[in-house]
């Protein structure tokens, strides 16, 4: 008989799961949990026993909020929280994922995004297209290993000069933003690597 101490992976994909119970924090050893396509609105505070989980996907499910114990997943290397409801924000704790590579973030209802998520500096790809943002935390330069961050349908006007510390940035998407700096428009059609060089340039000063 399958021990619950001795389960690593688990997927309840598609399966109607309404909430999860505080049992939940007895999946010790789980490195990956699928909860994509269900209905659940809340994580509770247990999630964060579950220490050596690797990859979460609760995607799809209209999540509104997340517990600050979120940030006790220090082993988490990939999280999906599209399609959540986050319309109070995400919590500061989510800067204590110290070894996430990837976050998407697509349609969180999101108007803005903590400071704190720049401390994710293993971050390699970072999806927050199709929310509010009318601006990016200043701190979001020192993502340095980011490779590909997805902006559009957004309501940005304008880009922090500190994303052209961000050199290894290869794939950037802007579509469909109330961007105001032609010049910085113009760069990103010719291509990423224009883009970042054009906000690295005006972010030293450099004509």
């Amino acid at each position: 008989m399958l021990c619950a101490n001795t389960l690593t992976e688990l997927f309840l994909s598609g399966n109607q799961i309404t909430s999860l119970t505080k049992g939940i924090g007895a999946l010790v050893n789980l490195k990956t949990l699928y909860l994509n396509g269900n209905f659940i609105t809340s994580l509770p505070p247990e999630i964060g026993l579950l220490s050596n989980l690797e990859k979460l996907d609760i995607s799809n499910n209209g999540l509104r909020s997340l517990p600050p114990e979120i940030g006790k997943l220090t082993r988490l290397e990939e999280l999906n929280l599209s399609g959540s409801k986050f319309v109070e924000g995400l919590p500061p704790e989510i800067g204590h994922l110290d070894f996430l590579v990837t976050l998407h973030l697509n349609a969180c209802e999101l108007r803005e995004l903590p400071r704190e998520i720049a401390n994710l500096d293993r971050l390699l790809e970072l999806d927050v297209g199709t929310n509010y943002l009318t601006q990016l935390p200043n701190e979001i330069g020192n993502l340095t290993r980011l490779v590909t961050l997805n902006l559009s349908d957004n309501q940005l006007t304008d880009l922090p000069l500190s994303m052209g510390r961000c050199l290894k940035l290869d794939q950037c998407q802007l579509e469909r933003n109330p961007i105001k700096n032609e010049e910085l428009l113009r760069k990103y059609r010719i291509g990423t690597d224009h883009l970042v060089d054009y906000l690295e340039k005006r972010l030293f000063g450099i004509n």
